[in-house]
């Protein structure tokens, strides 16, 4: 049986619809009768565009990749199941993308679909054959019941054993013990309305035999009517007369409208709608079918997210509990099948939950950082302790800890960072600090400088949004007022940046300042210095005045010079407005993505760090000692400065040669500064 209803899929040719006595609502036919069964629904699915939505879920469906897996969740490297419902037959056609597009347009316009699963002499599995749900004439329901009927387009019947069949099924809400319903039969008026607009459309540049105006001549003989019509046409007939006016005698003035266009029977918006509605039925968000004139990144990513979560998520759920329940069973295997990874990762509220949880000692840094999407770190496997907030190593417990024991004295550079941070609470003004106490001190400081990188990341970013959006007006309108690249526009460039300079100064002042104060307070409370923020604060804000116009335009300018770039490439190559507009928007989107958090980065260390060294200043300390962090991703030529040691008012000199006052000084070059971890420890006499 299952061979013969193969071989009808390879030699079927178009065949006549059967009726189907399930009541569904169907579509309009040639004869303009209503056709109340699913074999036309599917039909339909070929010539509406507005059911191209449902093609493309499936697509997406289609496209996910499958696995079987044990109970915890790994996958089995081998699985018949699997592997069948790659390659479900011997028909070419059929694969497992076409298996599951196919699958799933059933079911989303019928709320049914069906596969035969041909088994081998063993009783397993061998072939998937995926059949029409118009061709199910009738499905198993009493305990007596043995088989679903099918009658195929061609008029034959079998008869298949339930253990054979796979069935998916959207319940019917009103009928839930009937056959399914699909989410399309839910809008059948509109996409009626639809097609028949369609059709008047289409008949408008055809002769339908039926003229515009029929005019009503009074006792005119045949000949008459003849020379009328003749004159007629000579009148209006022709490119150069059409639109012409006529006049009649008439007792009085008048205007008469012959007929109607498209936009009086305003089928033009009255499609649009239909086509919107449709979109907002399937739930598929505007920008999913290239409609993003009034979007962003941001906006396309979540309508993404949503349409996986609110579309794509409840379908799978039932493709994934039926081949559970019925398919994976014919394997006598265990586990499950699931769909992998099917709904993109949300960045945004993933990095707050790391956060959160790192912050509340429930995820490790490591798993903190995977969670970001980082990678792990040497040491990373640690929580931060709600006491004091210091890392806690996952093998250390709360136990009384075992007696220090003797080591040998080293220097940071020759031992690994050590990621098992003792509590250890005020230091106080000690003259020689341990290795353990260095690893407290640095986490504390290393902390305080994570405490602000989110705020400034998310202020770089709008800042990024509105300058694109200003420098985007700017350079577009010497294009649109037809003006080849002139000399003045580099220097339109440069005013602009200019004042973006005092603006970006501004932006991250609050920025700096909360950082600094983050260091004066970690650096306070570890040295226990009792020094007040605001004899601190005098000292930072000098600093800032000193550094901070320079530090935002050295920001910026690596974006000018992108831009310049982009744009003058741009130029040379003929490139049209819309395509130059697209170079622009794609040094913004670096901008906005990796750079913002380099920079978040940067900035919240250097002023935290700044900040400790303000505060050492403050409370008289003469002399200050750099800490790298050796955990193998320091930099080398700041390893070689660990344990260097100057005067409060002198400068630290990198393996470099460059000269800097404090880890991250902004006066220094980047290759010093960008995304440094060192910090500075006093040093009491």
């Amino acid at each position: 049986m299952f061979e013969r209803i193969k071989t009808f899929f390879s030699t079927a040719k178009e065949a006549t619809q059967i009726v189907y006595s399930s009541g569904t609502r169907g579509v309009w036919g040639a004869t303009g009768q209503m056709i109340k069964n699913p074999g036309a629904w599917l039909k339909w699915f070929k010539i509406s565009p507005r059911l191209k939505a449902v093609d493309k879920i499936a697509n997406d469906i289609g496209a996910i990749d499958i696995l079987h897996t044990d109970n915890d969740g790994n996958k089995y490297d081998k699985s018949e199941a699997i592997e069948l419902l790659n390659i479900p037959n011997n028909l070419p056609e059929f694969t497992k993308f076409q298996l599951m597009r196919l699958t799933e347009i059933h079911y989303k316009i019928l709320g049914e679909a069906f596969w035969i699963i041909g088994k081998g002499a063993n009783g397993k599995p061998e072939s998937i054959l995926p059949i029409p749900p118009h061709w199910v004439e009738s499905i198993p329901r009493k305990e007596m019941d043995k088989s679903y009927k099918v009658r195929t387009s061609n008029g034959e019947i079998y008869f298949v054993p339930k253990e054979d069949m796979v069935y998916f099924k959207r319940v019917d809400a009103y009928e839930p013990f009937k056959r399914g319903v699909g989410d399309s039969q839910q809008i059948g008026d509109e996409l009626q309305i639809d097609e028949a607009m369609a059709k008047y459309q289409n008949l408008t540049f055809k002769n339908g035999a039926m003229p515009p105006v029929v005019i009503g001549l009074k006792g005119a003989s045949g000949e008459e009517r003849k020379r009328f019509k003749n004159a007629w046409r000579r009148e209006f007939s022709g490119i150069s007369k059409s639109h012409g006016v006529a006049t009649v005698d008439a007792d009085a003035i008048s205007v008469n409208i012959l007929k109607q266009t498209m936009r009086d029977l305003d089928y033009v918006n009255s499609r649009k709608f239909i086509q919107d509605l449709t979109l907002e039925h399937y739930m598929i968000p505007k920008e999913l079918i290239g409609k993003v004139e009034n979007s962003n990144r941001s906006t396309i990513t979540q309508a993404q997210l949503i349409y996986e979560k609110n579309v794509l998520k409840p379908d799978i759920m039932v493709l994934q509990d039926v081949l559970n329940r019925q398919y994976l069973p014919m394997f006598g295997v265990d586990g499950k099948i699931v769909f992998d990874n099917y709904i993109t990762s949300d960045s945004e509220f993933n990095k707050e939950k790391a956060k959160d949880g790192y912050d509340s000692g429930i995820l490790t840094r490591n798993e903190a950082r995977v969670l970001m999407g980082f990678d792990e770190v040497v040491g990373g496997d640690v929580y931060k302790s709600k006491l004091g907030e210091v890392l806690i190593s996952q093998e250390e417990n709360n136990t009384e800890p075992a007696k220090a024991e003797p080591q040998p004295k080293m220097s940071m550079k020759q031992i690994v960072f050590r990621t098992n941070a003792k509590i250890i609470g005020k230091i106080g003004k000690i003259k020689n600090l341990t290795n353990d106490q260095k690893v407290y001190i640095w986490t504390k400081l290393d902390n305080a400088a994570q405490a602000n990188e989110d705020g400034a990341e998310r202020l770089i970013k709008k800042f990024m949004q509105r300058q694109q959006n200003d420098l985007t007006d700017l350079v577009m309108g010497y294009f649109e007022e037809s003006k080849a690249i002139p000399s003045d526009l580099e220097n339109e460039m440069n005013e602009f940046f200019e004042q973006e300079n005092e603006n970006l100064n501004d932006e991250l002042k609050p920025i700096w300042l909360n950082s600094a104060k983050m260091g004066y307070e970690t650096a306070n409370e570890i040295f226990d210095l009792g020094i007040s923020w605001d004899i601190t604060r005098p000292e930072w804000e000098i600093m800032i005045e000193e550094f901070g116009l320079e530090e935002a335009t050295k920001i910026n300018n690596t974006t000018k010079e992108a831009l310049k770039k982009e744009i003058i490439e741009g130029i040379n190559e003929g490139e049209s407005i819309p395509r130059i507009r697209d170079r622009v928007s794609e040094v913004y989107a670096n901008a906005k993505g990796y750079r913002a958090t380099m920079i978040a980065r940067t900035e919240t260390h250097m002023a935290t760090v700044g900040g400790t060294k303000a505060t050492y200043k403050a409370a008289g300390i003469t002399k200050n000692e750099w800490l790298t962090t050796i955990d193998g991703r320091e930099r080398d030529w700041h390893g070689s400065m660990n344990g260097q040691i100057v005067g409060i008012d002198e400068k630290f000199e990198s393996g470099l040669g460059n000269m800097l006052s404090f880890p991250g000084d902004p006066t220094a070059p980047a290759s010093d500064v960008v995304q440094c971890r060192c910090v500075l420890l006093p040093i009491f006499e």
